[in-house]
Order: structure tokens, then C-alpha cells, then sequence
């Protein structure tokens, strides 16, 4: 199997005398071929793109065959990590924008918990999915949640 990693020019479908349908993927000047739709839909979603294409090449004659085996992208996302001194940077900043939004709540809305109901976004960030303060962090600086008045 050989491996190819360059850009999804364009995906077609090409309709057989015996009604199947074979999918035409060309990339770097080449020709991909498959009768899987699933793999076809997912080169598609990747045109314009940088694609890891796996192909399996057949000399057939005077004409070389490519059959595609699998396509992803080849664009590897990753996750930025910010410094912990940032993090919590953005933790005080969430905070006071809370803080500041509660004089524009209804008054029996001005308690933590509801603030967490109307303003999940940032009680997640302050707090995490889970709802507990990170403890890693607790050398931060800021007061916890039940120690501010309101």
C-alpha cells in the first residue's frame, strides 16, 4: 500500500454500465479510484484540503490503476495549552465580567447559582465541566466563589 499526502482537487462520480457508481478522486495529478461511498463523501468533505491518501496501485497493461484504500486529513490539530499564569489571567477576567453583570439581574437572580444557570459559559470556565474549582490552581490568587458578596 503507498501512501500520498497532497490536496483534493476534485471528487466525481462515475456511473457504470451495470449501474454501480465508481468514485473518481483526483489529487497531485492523479487519479483515485473506489467503490466506497463512505470514503468518497469523505474526500469530498476534504477538496481544497491537505489529505493523507492510502492507495493500493495496480500496473494493468500500459494503464496504471489506484484504488483507494482510506483518506484523512493531514492537517493535525492541536490543542493550545496556555501557560497556568494565563489561565488564571482569564479566570479573574471571567469572573469580574460576572461579577460586574450581576447589578443587570433580576435581584433574586444575584446569587452564584443562578448566575451559573443564566451565565454557564463562564461558570465552566471558572469552575470546569464538573462545577468544582480546580484545586491545582488554588494558589491563583482569587477568592472562592462563596467568599464574594454579592
Amino acid at each position: 500500500m503507498a501512501e500520498l499526502t497532497a490536496v483534493v482537487d476534485d471528487v466525481r462520480v462515475k456511473k457504470l454500465s451495470d449501474d454501480r457508481q465508481l468514485y473518481v478522486i483526483k489529487s497531485d495529478g492523479k487519479e483515485f479510484t473506489t467503490f466506497k461511498r463512505d470514503l468518497a463523501a469523505s474526500a469530498k468533505a476534504m477538496i481544497g484540503q491537505q489529505a493523507k491518501i492510502d492507495y493500493t496501485e495496480k500496473q494493468n497493461g500500459e494503464w496504471t490503476n489506484r484504488y483507494l484504500e482510506n483518506v484523512e486529513s493531514a492537517v493535525e490539530f492541536k490543542q493550545a495549552t496556555a501557560p497556568a499564569r494565563e489561565i488564571d489571567i482569564r479566570r479573574a477576567v471571567a469572573l469580574k465580567a460576572a461579577i460586574e453583570m450581576l447589578p443587570y439581574f433580576p435581584s433574586e437572580a444575584q446569587h452564584w447559582n443562578t448566575v451559573k444557570e443564566i451565565c454557564p459559559g463562564i461558570y465552566e470556565f471558572l469552575y470546569g465541566q464538573d462545577g468544582n474549582w480546580n484545586q491545582d490552581d488554588s494558589s491563583n490568587g482569587m477568592a472562592e466563589a462563596d467568599s464574594i458578596p454579592f
